[in-house]
C-alpha cells in the first residue's frame, strides 16, 4: 500500500554515495510513515538504489539541465522540480532534502504532521539572514522584488495538492526568465517563485 508521504533524494551517479548515507540513516525512522524515492536522469543508478528507498528515472529534463551549472550547484539539483512535480501526484506531502543533510533524530517523519494550510511550502531561513533578519538579499533586489524573508533550498517540505492547484512547477519554469533568476541557482528560483508566500 503507498503511502502518503515521501522523502526525495536527487541525485547524480556520482554524488549516490551521499544518497546512501541519508537513506541509512532513514532506516533507522519508523518507515511506515514515509515512503523514500531517489530520483535522477541517470539509469545507471537504478540497480545501485538502497534497498529502502525507490528508483525514479526522470526522462524529460533538457530544460533544467540546460540551465546554469557550477561544479559547487551541479545541474542534479534541479532535478528536485521534476521530480516534486511528478511525485505530487501520488502523494500528499514531500519532504525534500539536499544529500549533504544529517539527519540527527528517529523521528523525520513528524515533519508530516506540519500544517502547511493554504501554502505550497514550508523551508527554513538562509543564512544569508542569520544575523540580520531584515536583510535585503541580492536574489531579490537584483531581481527587482521587495525585501523578504529568504529560505534555503537544502530542506523543503512541499504540499502537494497547493502545489498543483498554484500550477507552481509551470511557475518556477517562468521564473528562469528573470534576468539574474539563477545566481543561487535552484534557490534563487525558488526563493523568487515563492516571494512571501512560503
Amino acid at each position: 500500500s503507498m503511502k502518503r508521504n515521501v522523502i526525495l533524494l536527487t541525485v547524480s551517479f556520482e554524488h549516490l554515495h551521499f544518497a546512501a548515507f541519508v537513506c541509512s540513516i532513514l532506516g533507522r525512522s519508523a518507515s511506515d510513515l514515509f515512503d523514500i524515492v531517489i530520483a535522477s536522469d541517470d539509469p545507471r543508478i537504478k540497480p545501485l538504489t538502497p534497498k529502502n528507498a525507490t528508483f525514479l528515472y526522470l526522462k524529460d529534463v533538457q530544460f533544467w539541465k540546460e540551465l546554469s551549472a557550477s561544479n559547487r550547484y551541479p545541474y542534479f539539483v534541479y532535478l528536485k522540480f521534476p521530480a516534486i512535480e511528478i511525485l505530487s501526484h501520488k502523494y500528499d506531502k514531500i519532504l525534500y532534502l539536499d544529500n549533504d543533510i544529517f539527519i540527527a533524530t528517529p523521528l523525520i517523519g513528524d515533519i508530516f504532521e506540519i500544517d502547511l494550510k493554504k501554502f505550497a511550502l514550508a523551508a527554513v531561513r538562509d543564512s544569508q539572514q542569520r544575523f540580520n533578519y531584515k536583510r535585503y538579499v541580492n536574489d531579490f533586489k537584483l531581481n527587482g522584488f521587495d525585501q523578504a524573508e529568504y529560505f534555503n533550498s537544502g530542506v523543503l517540505l512541499i504540499n502537494c495538492s497547493v502545489w498543483k492547484q498554484l500550477d507552481c512547477s509551470i511557475k518556477l519554469k517562468e521564473v528562469t526568465k528573470y534576468p539574474y533568476s539563477s545566481i543561487l541557482f535552484d534557490q534563487t528560483l525558488l526563493n523568487l517563485t515563492f516571494h512571501k508566500r512560503w
